[in-house]
């Protein structure tokens, strides 16, 4: 699967402390960039393309950062601070990156299908993991891997990380033993306990 490609413009910025409430009204994300080949350097970014590219591009995808027009650097996005009650965010971590040397970092596992055991109401899907450690070069990072649950057909079978055959240039290095996702049986809810128990009762009389 071919990567798209994302870009961010960014700014070198003056600003600090307090004053970055200021660039914030004025529609910016206060933002620091460092790792490998820059110092670390306050940047700032516009506040909808950042959040546009963050839900496009999520902490898996490398970024061109474009600082001033002068200077593009490899980055992913490291950390992203949010607003406990109003939800924007507030700062931003971007980390550069030696596109030669291989890294570890965690990516999203995102299911795929529909279990045969929950079309035909045999049981329920349970997750584990929610995402995979996975090594490589930046540029080979998957943004997501997808596991297929649709050939889960009975209880207690389980998709474990050893069944996840990497589908790109990384190696997954989670626990192999870990589970992913497993069929359990329906928990009946509490009331239907209790209207099940009525009607054995009935049945004995």
């Amino acid at each position: 699967m071919t990567q798209e490609n994302f870009t961010i413009k960014a700014s070198k910025r003056e600003l600090v402390g307090r004053s970055l409430n200021t660039l914030r009204n004025q529609g910016f994300v206060p933002a620091i960039v460092y790792g490998y080949g820059i110092d670390p350097t306050p940047v700032q970014v516009n506040a909808r393309e950042f959040e546009h590219t963050l839900k496009r591009a999520g902490r898996t995808s490398l970024i061109d950062l474009q600082i001033d027009d002068s200077q593009t650097v490899k980055v992913f996005i490291q950390d992203v601070q949010v607003h406990p009650v109003k939800l924007n965010i507030l700062h931003a971590d971007f980390h550069a990156v030696n596109l030669e040397e291989e890294i570890e970092t965690e990516v999203p596992i995102v299911l795929v299908g529909e279990p045969a055991a929950i079309r035909n109401n045999i049981g329920v899907l349970q997750r584990g993991l929610e995402s995979l450690t996975v090594r490589a070069k930046p540029a080979d990072i998957p943004h997501e891997i997808e596991v297929n649950v649709e050939d889960l057909a009975e209880i207690d079978q389980t998709i474990y990380v050893a069944d996840i055959k990497p589908s790109g240039n990384y190696k997954i290095t989670s626990d192999p033993e870990e589970m992913v996702v497993k069929i359990v049986p329906v928990q009946l809810e509490p009331e239907e306990v209790t209207e099940e128990a009525e009607e054995e009762e009935q049945e004995q009389e």
